[in-house]
């Protein structure tokens, strides 16, 4: 379901899908499975070298026409300079590697916008406890209103105790200003 959200939000005539934080790339090659453009360009930047490495293998030993490329990537110093400057359509996703980076700086956001071509990103992140209303659910019953409210509730706390994102709601809220 996710990976179909996410290819509703992407424009078919993307040229280049970048995932930040992609570990060995499970996110793209869902993309890429599910049905994303397969003229674009894949990118899988990514901290580790365990991860680039193992994306680079998969990639390799797949067979298959999936054009991935792989850089080094560190969400505190965003760099996309092995892009390039051709202004290809790109969409940008995060699957669960935005909630690691306790505070995200304001670089990360100018990063993005400054990519060529840059089109939209998609946040699949767990951070909906951020968001400070639920207006949202006003519309169904009290008891799911209820429960909603309690999960939200647990999801703060969990994500105070291992010191994850608090920061990617009111930094996107604000980038749209």
């Amino acid at each position: 379901l996710k990976m179909r959200t996410a290819l509703d939000w992407m424009a078919p005539d993307t040229e280049r899908i970048i995932e930040t934080g992609a570990g060995w790339g499970k996110t793209l090659f869902n993309l890429w499975l599910y049905g994303a453009p397969k003229h674009a360009e894949f990118w899988a930047f990514e901290l580790t070298q365990a991860g680039r490495q193992a994306a680079e293998l998969l990639i390799r030993h797949a067979q298959s026409p999936l054009q991935l490329k792989t850089a080094s990537f560190d969400h505190y110093a965003p760099d996309f300079a092995c892009l390039g400057q051709a202004p290809k359509k790109t969409a940008v996703i995060t699957h669960h590697s935005l909630e690691q980076i306790p505070v995200l700086g304001h670089n990360w956001i100018d990063a993005l916008l400054a990519l060529p071509g840059f089109d939209r990103c998609i946040h699949l992140e767990p951070v909906g406890w951020q968001i400070p209303t639920n207006n949202w659910l006003a519309e169904d019953t009290p008891q799911v209103y209820e429960r909603m409210q309690q999960i939200d509730q647990e999801n703060s706390r969990f994500s105070l105790k291992k010191n994850q994102n608090t920061n990617l709601y009111p930094l996107l809220r604000e980038s749209e200003q």
